[in-house]
């Protein structure tokens, strides 16, 4: 049974030398928040777009693909916040500055979270040290 709380990882930044975070994997729950509140904020946007337009795009059959990127499924903040441990920055991770990123960190911080909580590949369960029960 594992239990991926404890698991983490240091990533290196790719745009800023010398600069580096720990993520943590995110467990069911925390994915399955983030999938909420995402889909959340979809059902405001649909409900603020007004009958027309919705009219509009179900006549044209569009069709938006959910796993072609992560962001369409999981809401970034909610990623960033469950799965953020530390970085190298002065400032301490807190909320405020989680939220005060700018976009391309912010970008990568969550696409690592995501990547890094996705299921284990079957080499990564060969080499699993833990004891099996």
């Amino acid at each position: 049974m594992p239990i991926v709380s404890g698991i983490t990882k240091r990533i290196e930044h790719p745009f800023e030398a010398g600069v580096s975070a720990t993520i943590r994997q995110l467990s069911w729950r925390q994915r399955e928040e983030a999938s909420e509140e995402q889909m959340n904020r979809a059902m405001t946007r649909v409900k603020n777009i007004g009958p027309e337009l919705l009219r509009e795009f179900q006549r044209t059959g569009e069709q938006v693909n959910p796993d072609a990127d992560p962001a369409t499924t999981y809401d970034r903040g909610t990623v960033i916040q469950a799965g953020l441990v530390s970085w190298s920055y002065e400032d301490e991770v807190t909320p405020e500055n989680i939220d005060g990123l700018d976009q391309a960190t912010a970008d990568w911080l969550f696409r690592e979270i995501i990547a890094f909580s996705g299921p284990r590949t079957e080499e990564e369960r060969k080499n699993d040290s833990a004891p099996s029960i």
